[in-house]
């Protein structure tokens, strides 16, 4: 767990997307969305944009949703920017464009958007549309985590974890971790369980790692799943149970996790 992360829409847009629910009909919550976007509401121009991204509550729209997160952020709405800036950067609904994506980024960020800031992070953590450089990504991962969005902690624990352009301290990390997970930030709880697996910045404790991969798996983490489906194959902080390991397997496969569709295979 070592790569810079890019949780999709789960965690630019309030963390929902992790599965999207596709084809659904408008509901009562749309029309009043959209009437409170009509009149200026920001903050319900980026919500409604949100349900046509993810397709959760409204039929998935991608083109729909650029056109509401433009609104949301042109209000200087800094969640609004973060969608916007995250669709330019994957192509969705828009062609892609990463350079405008880091625009976007940047003028959320540094107008306040913690989650802005993270996602700005992210880029400079992989080098993304902008030479690498961890060092710049640390301080943003700061600002974010500063700002309480729980993605810039999680990923600021991993970079103090090992030791990326900052002094190698696993102790803070968990704590990081701990921030992180009990945000709502799914692969946070990951790391942290993998820290209590491998007994580094906490005493080592195999089962409560399961504990915390299952809390991983069940906000939708597919690495969280197909880790819990090893763990419960070969019998680590749980016990050996290759039915229980086939079905979380067959989650993360679900989420897209190639490896696990594999194990899958072999134990049916």
């Amino acid at each position: 767990m070592t790569k810079p992360f890019r949780y999709a829409l789960s965690t630019i847009l309030a963390i929902t997307f992790v599965i999207p629910l596709t084809g659904q009909k408008p509901s009562a919550d749309i029309v009043t969305l959209d009437a409170s976007c009509n009149k200026g509401a920001y903050q319900a121009c980026f919500s409604l944009g949100t349900k046509y991204a993810t397709g959760s509550g409204a039929p998935k729209d991608d083109s729909h949703a650029v056109v509401l997160f433009q609104r949301a952020c042109d209000g200087n709405n800094a969640q609004g920017c973060a969608g916007l800036g995250f669709m330019y950067e994957m192509g969705a609904g828009t062609p892609k464009d990463v350079p405008h994506a880091i625009m976007l980024y940047r003028k959320a960020c540094d107008g306040g958007g913690s989650l802005d800031c993270f996602l700005l992070g992210s880029l400079y953590d992989a080098g993304k549309g902008v030479e690498k450089n961890r060092a710049i990504a640390v301080s943003l991962y700061q600002r974010a985590c500063d700002g309480h969005d729980s993605s810039g902690c999680g990923e600021l624990g991993r970079m103090y974890f090992y030791g990326n352009a900052v002094t190698k301290d696993e102790t803070r990390a968990v704590t990081l971790y701990q921030q992180a997970c009990d945000g709502g930030y799914p692969r946070a709880c990951a790391n942290w369980g993998a820290a209590y697996g491998l007994g580094r910045g906490v005493a080592k404790d195999e089962a409560q790692s399961v504990i915390l991969f299952r809390r991983a798996c069940d906000s939708g983490f597919a690495d969280g799943c197909a880790t819990l489906g090893g763990m419960y194959e070969s019998g680590v902080g749980a016990t050996k149970d290759v039915t229980s390991a086939l079905t979380f397997y067959q989650k993360a496969c679900r989420m897209g996790d190639k490896q696990a569709c594999d194990h899958a295979t072999h134990l049916q």
